[in-house]
C-alpha cells in the first residue's frame, strides 16, 4: 500500500507542474494581446485626430491647458507628439470643470485683457467662452445614466460608425472638446471616421486660430477709397441721395465707382435701407397740440379699450386709377417694350362711407354722383340708415360685413373726423340722442387720418382694386369696390385695432 501511495503522489506532481506552466504561458500571452490592442486603439484615435486637424486647417492641438482665473490649474500635459495626436486626461481630479463642477470666476480680480476676452466671448457666442477655454478637452463628467442602462451589455460585433458634427460659428474650445468626447468614449474598433461640417461659418478659424474675416489676400479688394466712404457716410438721412446720384458725385470728384458698388456699401457695410420719405399731413401748431393732448389722454388705453371704438370715414376712389409706379415694374429690354397705361385728366370718382370695429364692417355706402355730403344728407342717409343698420346686427358668426360690430354695443364709442357735416349742430345732436357713446366735436384731432386704422382699410381696398381687371364704368368700379370690401378679414381688422396703443405712444414720443 505504501508503494502505491508514493506512485500516486508522483503522478499528481507530474500532471500539476505542466498545468501550472501552461496557465502562466496563457496569462502572459493574453496580457501581451491586450497591450497590443490598447496600442492599436491609441494609434487609431491619434490617426483620426490627425486627419481632423488636417481637414479643419489646424496643425496641432494646444499642448498645454490654460490656467484658471484664480491662477491654479491642472498639471501641464505631455507634448502633443508623445500623446499620439491627442491630449491625455488631466492629471488633477480638481481641474476646472472636472465632474461637471462649476468654474467660479472673480471678475474683479481679472486683468484688463482677461475682462476683454470674457466680454468678447459673451458677445460672440452668448456663453462664457473664457471659462470654456480653461476646461480640458478630456474633462470628466459624472455618469448620469440609469442603473439599468449601466448594467446593459452590447455585442462587440456591431457595424462601423462615422460620426458627423455640424457647426456654425462655434467656439474653438467647445468644438475640440466635442471631438475628444467622441474619441474618448467610442470603441475604437467601431469608430471609422469623424467628420466636421462647417455650416457657412462667418467667423472661421485658420491654422493659427485667428479669424479669417479680415485675413489678407482673401476676397475681392474694395474699390472705395477712404474719401469715398466718408462721402457716403455723410449722405445718410439726407434727401435726394440715390445710388445713381452718389456714384455720379464720387466719379466727378475723381473716385470712380458704380451705383452697384454704392448700393452694396450702403446696404451691406453700413446696414442701411433705401426707404421712401414718410408722408404725413401738414399740421398747424394748434393741430399738433390737439393731437398730442388726445394721445396723452389715451396713451394708457389697453387693446380692450380700443376694441370699443367704431371708426368711420369717407374715401374717394377713381376710375382708371394710376398704378403705383414704384411697385408696378415690367422686365423688358427697353422702355418701348413696356405696355402703356391709359390715363385721363379728370377721372370719374366715387365717394364711399364705411365704419369698422375690431371684428366687423358696415356695408359700403355709395354717395351718388353730384351729391354733396351736407349735414342733412349725412344724418338722414348715412347715420340713420347705414350706421344704424350695422349697429343693430346680432349675428355672432359669419363674414365681417354680417356679424355684430361689438359684443356689447352699449359700451361703443363712435368716432368721426372733423368734416363740416360731422361737426354740424344737427349731427352732434343726433349722435347724443341715438348713439351709446361718441367723441364730440373737438375730441378727435383734426387733420389726423394717420391715427385712424380705417385709413389702412382704405389702402387695402385700393391694393385689391389695383390687382383686379380695371373698371371702365362707374358700375364696374362699384362692383370691384364691393368685392374688395368683402375680401377684408376679421383678423386684419383686429390687428389694425391692436396697433392703436402703438400709434398713441408714437404720437407722444415724436410730439406730433
Amino acid at each position: 500500500m505504501a508503494v502505491c501511495r508514493r506512485r500516486s503522489l508522483g503522478f499528481k506532481a507530474l500532471v500539476t507542474i505542466p498545468l501550472v506552466w501552461v496557465t502562466l504561458l496563457l496569462f502572459f500571452f493574453v496580457d501581451q494581446q491586450v497591450t497590443r490592442l490598447e496600442k492599436l486603439e491609441t494609434g487609431r484615435r491619434g490617426g483620426i485626430v490627425q486627419r481632423l486637424m488636417r481637414g479643419s486647417g489646424v496643425d496641432s492641438l494646444p499642448a498645454r491647458l490654460p490656467k484658471t482665473a484664480t491662477g491654479s490649474g491642472p498639471a501641464d500635459d505631455p507634448p502633443v507628439g508623445e500623446q499620439r495626436g491627442f491630449l491625455l486626461p488631466p492629471q488633477e481630479p480638481s481641474g476646472p470643470g472636472e465632474m461637471g463642477k462649476p468654474v467660479i470666476v472673480v471678475k474683479d480680480k481679472l486683468s484688463k485683457e482677461d475682462k476683454e476676452a470674457m466680454e468678447k466671448g459673451w458677445s460672440s457666442n452668448a456663453f462664457n467662452q473664457y471659462v470654456s477655454d480653461q476646461i480640458s478637452v478630456h474633462r470628466t463628467l459624472p455618469d448620469v445614466r440609469d442603473d439599468k442602462c449601466r448594467e446593459s451589455r452590447f455585442s462587440r460585433h456591431l457595424p462601423d460608425t462615422a460620426v458627423i458634427i455640424c457647426f456654425h460659428n462655434e467656439a474653438w474650445s467647445t468644438l475640440v472638446r466635442t471631438v475628444h468626447s467622441v474619441l474618448d468614449r467610442s470603441p475604437a474598433h467601431l469608430l471609422t471616421e469623424l467628420i466636421l461640417v462647417d455650416d457657412f461659418s462667418s467667423h472661421a478659424l485658420d491654422r493659427s486660430g485667428a479669424s479669417l474675416e479680415n485675413r489678407k489676400g482673401r476676397g475681392r479688394k474694395t474699390v472705395l477709397s477712404r474719401v469715398a466712404k466718408i462721402v457716403l457716410a455723410k449722405a445718410v438721412l439726407k434727401r435726394r441721395q440715390s445710388t445713381r446720384k452718389l456714384a455720379k458725385k464720387l466719379t466727378e470728384k475723381g473716385h470712380p465707382v458704380s451705383k452697384t458698388t454704392v448700393h452694396h456699401y450702403m446696404t451691406k457695410c453700413l446696414g442701411l435701407k433705401p426707404l421712401k420719405l414718410r408722408r404725413q399731413p401738414k399740421l398747424t401748431e394748434a393741430q399738433k397740440r390737439k393731437r398730442l393732448t388726445f394721445a396723452r389722454e389715451r396713451k394708457n388705453w389697453t387693446i380692450q379699450d380700443w376694441r370699443r371704438v367704431l371708426f368711420s370715414d369717407e374715401s374717394v376712389f377713381e376710375l382708371m386709377h394710376p398704378p403705383n409706379r414704384q411697385n408696378e415694374r415690367v422686365w423688358a429690354h427697353s422702355s418701348a417694350e413696356v405696355p402703356a397705361i391709359d390715363t385721363v385728366k379728370q377721372p370719374l370718382k366715387v365717394m364711399v362711407w364705411a365704419m369698422m370695429s375690431h371684428q366687423g364692417l358696415s356695408e359700403l355706402h355709395f354717395v351718388p354722383r353730384g351729391q354733396t355730403v351736407t349735414a342733412q344728407y349725412y344724418v338722414e342717409e348715412v347715420l340713420k340708415k347705414s350706421a344704424a343698420s350695422a349697429m343693430k346686427r346680432k349675428r355672432k358668426t359669419g363674414p365681417p360685413t354680417q356679424v355684430e360690430l361689438l359684443p356689447k354695443m352699449s359700451e361703443a364709442i363712435f368716432q368721426q373726423d372733423g368734416a363740416p357735416a360731422h361737426h354740424a349742430t344737427s349731427t352732434q345732436q343726433w349722435c347724443r340722442d341715438n348713439l351709446p357713446g361718441f367723441w364730440e366735436k373737438g375730441v378727435w384731432p383734426g387733420n389726423s387720418p394717420d391715427l385712424s386704422p380705417i385709413e389702412n382699410v382704405w389702402a387695402i381696398v385700393q391694393s385689391e382694386l389695383d390687382i383686379m381687371e380695371p373698371a371702365t364704368t362707374e358700375k364696374a368700379l362699384i362692383r370691384n369696390l364691393q368685392r374688395a370690401w368683402l375680401s377684408i378679414s376679421a383678423e386684419t381688422l383686429d390687428i389694425l385695432t391692436c396697433g392703436m396703443p402703438d400709434r398713441m405712444r408714437g404720437c407722444v414720443q415724436w410730439r406730433i
